[in-house]
């Protein structure tokens, strides 16, 4: 049998259903268009200007909910839960980076198992609990310490709160991280999709924020002020009624939407760039230009020699082969997907 590095060395086309099977893995092989009607990860064409209100006016609730509920949270542990002020910062500190870890998982699973929609509903449902649950932690006494009393030295003394009322306080916490990180890269991307035109979706991105900067203006003030000099649960009854009010509108505007469907993992194409080159690395490899598979073919285009492995002998190495098919292909969009990651990656990282 002729090899591939051999002149006599015809490729073999892939059987209709392996190459069904490989395009139906291929999960982020060939660019779609965004914004098509009928185009693939499209459920239908909606979307344009009719949806800002309806974003906008989600983007200002939570935006606010969010901003009032941990502009003053230093305040609010050290005054009504009585930590002192290096656990209340500590606890704090905890509180923003887990905001910002929730916001990398959000993003992730909209884009590989759920859409966007769907995570920013759910998001919006979770800042709601998490907002009623900081009302509660405020408004009823026994889900907070009493006050600190002063004692006869001239000092004060400062219950701790019990295992109940931290469960309560942290639970809250959690769901507003949950909810804050879950709708922050979610929501611009979605209103971003709605628009067609290049000019239409750079005025969504001012738009946006503008409305999230004048957002955490107003709850660094007003809600502030009302937690500070009237009460601490109506101002966290405030964060509540926004984000009923930012769900109900979101929602209200699902007949308008453009909504994309996931796409699956991005890191499953750089698990099949890895798994090719090892299963393929000491297979001849030779340059004939259809022997490479390129997403929905092959195409006339030889890659680059550390390209070669991942992306070559595929129909003929299929035969002998017996892992999953989407393990066996490697295209031109995946192969260079994985040389941008690792490139990018920390010099440690490298050989």
């Amino acid at each position: 049998m002729a090899l591939p590095g051999d002149p006599s060395y015809a490729s073999p086309s892939p059987p209709a259903e392996q190459a069904t099977e490989m395009n139906a893995g291929a999960t982020s092989e060939i660019s779609q268009p965004l914004n098509t009607a009928g185009a693939h990860g499209v459920l239908s064409k909606r979307g344009g200007w009719i949806t800002f209100p309806f974003l906008a006016v989600n983007i200002l609730g939570t935006s606010l909910a969010a901003g009032g509920a941990m502009a003053n949270f230093i305040v609010y542990l050290i005054k009504v839960f009585n930590f002192n002020s290096i656990e209340a910062a500590k606890i704090n500190n905890v509180f923003l980076g887990s905001i910002n870890l929730t916001a990398v998982v959000g993003a992730m699973l909209s884009d590989a198992f759920f859409g966007r929609f769907p995570v920013i509903v759910f998001s919006s449902i979770i800042s709601l609990l998490s907002t009623t649950l900081f009302t509660l932690t405020a408004a009823v006494p026994s889900f907070h310490p009493p006050p600190c009393s002063a004692d006869g030295g001239g000092g004060s003394h400062c219950q701790l709160p019990s295992a109940k009322q931290l469960a309560l306080l942290y639970s809250a916490m959690a769901l507003l991280a949950v909810a804050t990180g879950g709708a922050r890269f979610n929501t611009i991307t979605m209103g971003a999709e709605q628009f067609d035109r290049a000019n239409d979706r750079e005025a969504f991105f001012n738009w946006y924020y503008f409305i999230v900067y004048v957002s955490l203006i107003i709850g660094s003030t007003a809600i502030v002020y009302v937690e500070d000099n009237l009460s601490w649960q109506l101002g966290f009854g405030i964060c509540t009624a926004l984000s009923a009010v930012s769900l109900t509108v979101l929602i209200s505007g699902l007949r308008f939407y453009r909504r994309q469907k996931a796409r699956g993992s991005p890191f499953t194409g750089l698990a099949r760039v890895v798994v090719a080159v090892v299963r393929k690395r000491k297979i001849p490899v030779g340059s004939s230009e259809e022997n490479y598979y390129s997403g929905d073919k092959f195409r006339g285009q030889t890659p680059s020699r550390s390209l070669r492995y991942a992306a070559f002998w595929s129909s003929l190495y299929l035969q002998y082969c017996h892992l999953p098919v989407i393990f066996i292909w490697a295209n031109f969009t995946q192969v260079p997907e994985f040389k941008g990651y690792y490139h990018t990656g920390p010099r440690f990282y490298r050989v």
